[in-house]
């Protein structure tokens, strides 16, 4: 059986790695004019009519959804600028970015009267991908019809983080310390044979 050198594991490892940041970006969207990757469409996780609640209510909500508890970053009510992306092959989309602030995990967009039949839906709970200091929203995905649909029912937005979140200098140290230990066990099995 032949072993990887560490060398090699390590090429396999940044290659990976570099094909997945360029495979991401590829598919990402832009806006003004392609200056500005603003990542994909975020996840649209979760659906509801919670009409005209609190800011406690619509955070109780996502807690629920999301099953632990969350820190309210911040609320946005009506200071904002949805831009609509780039087309992407001449497609007519409904797709459109907004800058957030603190790079959110998560975010809620209340919403107007979507006219939606049969329900109503007013809160909409999207999981930030790619670009965490953009939201991307798919107007399409909100369920409504499009002629009836726009950016400017936007009533506001939250915008929220895990309560705890795992540092990132630990993640890179535990990541490190398993390289270097399946480094010591290929040497290891190197000397052996």
């Amino acid at each position: 059986m032949k072993i990887c050198s560490l060398k090699s594991m390590l090429s396999i490892i940044s290659s990976c790695l570099l094909l997945s940041v360029i495979s991401s970006s590829v598919w990402a969207y832009t806006i003004n004019g392609g200056s500005i990757d603003v990542g994909n469409v975020d996840t649209l996780l979760a659906q509801s009519d919670l009409g005209n609640s609190s800011t406690d209510g619509e955070k109780s909500w996502v807690e629920s959804i999301l099953g632990f508890e969350i820190i309210l970053e911040y609320k946005n009510d009506g200071n904002f600028n949805w831009t609509k992306t780039d087309p992407i092959n001449n497609a007519v989309d409904y797709i459109y970015a907004e800058h957030l602030d603190n790079s959110p995990e998560y975010y809620l967009i209340k919403m107007g009267n979507l006219k939606i039949s049969p329900i109503n839906y007013s809160h909409f709970l999207f999981s930030n991908l790619n670009e965490f200091s953009y939201a991307v929203i798919d107007l399409a995905a909100f369920g409504a019809d499009l002629e009836n649909i726009n950016i400017g029912k936007v009533s506001h937005y939250d915008t929220f983080n895990d309560r705890s979140p795992v540092p990132e200098p630990a993640t890179m140290l535990l990541f490190g310390f398993g390289l270097m230990g399946i480094a010591a066990v290929g040497k290891n099995k190197r000397k052996s044979i």
